[in-house]
């Protein structure tokens, strides 16, 4: 019975884990999307306007030209209705006749990086949703079958996938963080073109730097969407652990060279349900954790599940960076698969 309910455990954490993969892929895409509408603005607005290697700071600080700011409201027109909202012309018109050069370039920067967020938030609902869905369903289903235990609940419904998404840990839910991240790139984007191309540097060199920045933010958009994976999963396998009325886990984590001292710790050892604290006794324990834990029914005595180290196989979080850095969004995603498929 046992080896059945934790064999699905080990499957549907598997399908959890690909699921993530999934989404963290798509996201790489919204935002290298981004930052080549970035690139296209620096260059179609500035380029024509540098001479050897910079950009005098008085044509930065001058307002833009008509035809400048016809192509403005253009983009502002496309970037307010793509965000939903009904733009109003006239406060657009009014709004771009007042910017510099560098105002409008800071502009384009802010809106390009803010607009991730709706995108990324949509798309990581969606992964989650499904996540806490398919791991709920299944357990129950299985546990149900194999353990003969009724449960309150055999299938998670839409307000039930709701309840496990909004949950909040650490501060936020994974929507919050979503939109902290991208706030923070568009703030940092705006200190890079304010601080650089008006000392004169290149545009190249500006650009190269904020492709950087970029790169920053799509690794800790990756690690985000591995993190969110992980709670929601544990999360919704908590809530079949309640409706079902068990009353005791054993922590498992992935014994190799990445594990980290609180889920060494915590590898193996039983506790309560109604104790489960997330961050103390119970998955997710910190960022890119890939801890879980296992069923107890009455009568059931701990199991201790031996992983072999595989410390070479593991993808090292700076490859990880130096991989963006050079533009390559696949190889980390390839590279993850291969990670995830040794523990299977």
């Amino acid at each position: 019975m046992s080896r059945q309910i934790r064999k699905t455990s080990n499957e549907l954490l598997l399908t959890s884990e690909r699921i993530g993969l999934g989404i963290a892929q798509r996201n790489l895409r919204i935002y290298s999307s981004s930052i080549s509408a970035l690139e296209r603005s620096i260059g179609k607005l500035l380029g024509e306007y540098e001479v050897d290697g910079g950009i005098a700071p008085s044509i930065l600080r001058s307002t833009l030209s008509n035809n400048e700011q016809r192509e403005l409201e253009t983009y502002l027109l496309s970037r307010v209705s793509g965000f939903g909202l009904k733009p109003d012309m006239e406060r657009i018109r009014g709004h771009v006749a007042q910017l510099t050069r560098l105002d409008a370039i800071r502009e384009q920067a802010y809106i390009e990086a803010m607009r991730i967020a709706p995108s990324s938030a949509d798309l990581v609902e969606s992964g989650l949703s499904t996540i806490a869905r398919n791991t709920y369903n299944s357990k129950a289903q299985v546990i149900a079958d194999v353990g003969n235990i009724t449960g309150t609940f055999t299938r998670l419904d839409t307000q039930g996938v709701k309840v496990v998404l909004s949950t909040q840990w650490e501060g936020g839910n994974f929507s919050t963080r979503i939109w902290k991240n991208t706030d923070k790139l568009s703030s940092q984007l705006s200190e890079i073109l304010g601080e650089q191309i008006i000392t004169g540097q290149p545009l190249d060199t500006t650009v190269r730097n904020i492709r950087e920045r970029y790169d920053v933010s799509r690794y800790e958009a990756m690690r985000l969407v591995r993190t969110e994976t992980n709670y929601i999963h544990n999360q919704a396998d908590l809530a079949v652990k309640k409706d079902f009325g068990i009353t005791r886990y054993q922590f498992d984590a992935v014994m190799d060279g990445k594990t980290s001292d609180e889920c060494n710790k915590l590898h193996g050892q039983v506790f309560l349900v109604k104790d489960a604290v997330v961050g103390i006794n119970y998955p997710c324990m910190h960022p890119n954790c890939r801890s879980t834990t296992f069923d107890l029914l009455d009568g059931e005595e701990e199991y201790i599940r031996e992983r072999p180290v595989l410390q070479e196989k593991i993808y090292d979080s700076q490859q990880m960076r130096e991989d963006f850095q050079n533009g390559s969004d696949i190889e980390p995603i390839n590279r993850l698969s291969e990670q995830l498929s040794l523990f299977t």
